[in-house]
């Protein structure tokens, strides 16, 4: 009968301190979560740290935090890209724009010559051409002011009453 007691004590001893580490657990499980919500919206090179002394939780809390400077590094270097992108659109539509601007204007010294039939066929087509290509570099113009504006739906009140008058 002592045995038995002894064992129930011990046995009650053992869930008493399961639940112990099991709350221990919970609170660090908590704890992540709540720095990794914190972590994931704002930029910061602070790591997830956890108060427990638990080895599994501080391993998964390790890991988390280097998948969150994996995906920083990701994000850094898709803005890198992105930048790098629309300074690239704009500087290819600058350089189309220029020399495009001279051919059409070489083309307006060549109407006033004279030319033969085939001469002038020749000249419609390439300004047909460079109609184009003139369309097509202001468009691509337009895309790159476009990209280069960082806010969109920027609203501003209006006065209608104004605009009657």
């Amino acid at each position: 009968m002592a045995l038995l007691v002894c064992c129930c004590i011990l046995l009650s001893a053992l869930v008493l301190v399961l639940a112990g580490k099991l709350m221990s657990v919970h609170r660090a499980a908590r704890e992540i979560s709540a720095l990794y919500q914190e972590k994931i919206k704002e930029e910061t090179n602070v790591g997830i740290s956890v108060s427990t002394g638990d080895k599994t939780m501080r391993q998964l809390a390790a890991e988390l935090d280097s998948s969150l400077k994996l995906l920083r590094k990701e994000q850094l270097r898709y803005t890198r890209g992105d930048m790098e992108l629309k300074q690239a659109v704009t500087g290819i539509s600058h350089d189309l724009r220029t020399p495009l601007t001279a051919v059409c204007g070489y083309m307006e010294l060549l109407k006033q010559e004279e030319l033969t039939e085939k001469a002038k066929e020749y000249l419609s087509v390439m300004e047909n051409r460079v109609a184009a290509m003139r369309e097509l570099t202001e468009e691509l113009f337009r895309y790159s002011i476009v990209l280069s504006k960082e806010e969109y739906g920027v609203k501003e009140p209006v006065s209608l009453n104004r605009a009657f008058v």
